[in-house]
């Protein structure tokens, strides 16, 4: 299997663990849409026409790169001359909008009991993305797609325009 078929498998996969977490399970926030491939660097929530304000999960690819593979700091970019055979690596991001009464499109602030059950949603929300990466390493350990992971940190996004949520990248070593 090449890079870019470990690469596909790794999305695949995301994908699925972000349907357990999201649509089979009952978060805190209630089920959400089937969880989305996003095109691009980062996902435009503003975009999305929410269906019910469900909720959208999404993974996307942030960036591919090459590293210095399984020596040393297989993680981290490494320039090279010769692309051709390099161990190559992959930020993945994963995250979650969904519509909100913290704060609506012109600025009110919503009701404080709302504004408090919406942040534990967002912080279920942010166990839950912790859950996909794990059960996503595991898996990918298991079908030789990643030789090393790295999870970094959730941020939480919003309130902005009527929506709230978070997004969390992993680097993956495709080898």
């Amino acid at each position: 299997m090449n890079s870019h078929q470990r690469l596909v498998r790794l999305v695949a996969i995301t994908l699925e663990e972000l349907r357990a977490q999201f649509v089979d399970a009952t978060p805190i926030g209630g089920k959400t849409n089937e969880p989305m491939f996003a095109p691009g660097a980062f996902y435009a929530a503003d975009t999305y026409d929410f269906d019910g304000c469900a909720g959208q999960p999404v993974v996307n690819v942030a960036r591919i790169y090459p590293t210095a593979g399984r020596g040393g700091g297989p993680l981290d970019e490494t320039a090279t001359s010769v692309p051709c055979g390099t161990v190559w690596a992959a930020i993945l991001q994963i995250g979650i909008v969904r519509c909100t009464s913290v704060m609506d499109e012109r600025g009110n602030v919503g009701d404080p009991a709302d504004i408090e059950k919406e942040a534990l949603i967002v912080l279920d929300d942010a166990a839950r993305l912790r859950a996909v990466w794990c059960n996503v390493i595991a898996r990918a350990d298991d079908e030789d797609i990643s030789s090393a992971a790295l999870v970094e940190a959730f941020e939480p996004e919003g309130p902005d325009g009527g929506l709230v949520g978070g997004r969390q990248p992993a680097r993956f070593q495709l080898a």
